[in-house]
């Protein structure tokens, strides 16, 4: 089990955005904003969601390897964390992904709101068809900003 009960709880109750990146052709990390996460069962694989435009790029990078990090960051408290895994698999987003995206939809869009700013900021990465990648997760890292930042989580 590597997602421990704190960041699962953190995962479901906060105000999250999300980063996907990997390595692209160029040898630098592209980094993709992204719609959604789902923590399975195990604790040990995550699925990201991705519009399907930034998802064929993420895939696309895969050829240079299969390491892939997402990061998941509330935007009101700066608590976060990096997980680093291998892909796995990816497939068209479901109707139950899509009720999965939503649940952060809902929660960041009032933020938003609150903030000054509106739908537009996040829309380019929700809207339209997506894709679900599955992620084997190899390390946590803790990325708030704050002493031991960027030290790996032991369970």
């Amino acid at each position: 089990m590597l997602i421990t009960e704190h960041i699962r709880d953190f995962v479901c109750k906060e105000t999250l955005v999300f980063w996907a990146g990997n390595i692209g052709y160029d040898g630098y990390c592209d980094m993709f904003r992204s719609a959604g996460l789902l923590i399975h069962e195990d604790r040990q694989h995550i699925t990201i969601y991705l519009t399907d435009k930034y998802a064929a790029h993420l895939l696309r990078n895969l050829e240079n390897g299969k390491h892939l990090s997402f990061l998941v960051a509330s935007i009101l408290s700066f608590e976060s964390y990096q997980f680093k895994g291998l892909y796995l698999s990816s497939c068209q987003a479901s109707q139950e992904d899509e009720k999965q995206i939503s649940v952060y939809t809902e929660k960041i869009l009032p933020t938003l709101n609150d903030l000054g700013l509106n739908h537009l900021f996040i829309y380019p990465f929700i809207n339209g068809s997506k894709t679900a990648i599955t992620i084997s997760l190899l390390e946590i890292f803790e990325q708030t900003p704050k002493p031991g930042t960027g030290n790996a989580i032991s369970i």
